[in-house]
């Protein structure tokens, strides 16, 4: 699991977080809380892989959240696995 809590503050994510579930190929958990507004440009990504189940991606405001067009969220099952949660 990937959390990132930071109360009373604004989150911004411009690069790759990638999460993947330990002895498997499901994906993981990425958790983002923050306390304010939270900015998404770049990829949260906890898909699974091969036949594996998609993860699960959650981003938790008190404001505004916002997705731009860079912006990704992805929890697919590429293979014969269910898809996960955004």
């Amino acid at each position: 699991m990937k959390r990132f809590s930071l109360p009373g503050r604004d989150v911004r994510v411009s690069g790759e977080v990638t999460a993947r579930q330990a002895q498997s190929s499901n994906g993981g958990t990425i958790d983002i809380r923050g306390g304010q507004d939270a900015t998404i440009s770049g990829t949260l990504n906890a898909s699974g892989d091969g036949d594996g189940h998609g993860g699960r991606v959650e981003v938790v405001v008190d404001r505004d959240a916002l997705l731009t067009a860079e912006g990704r969220m992805l929890a697919e099952a590429p293979g014969a696995g269910d898809g996960g949660f955004v």
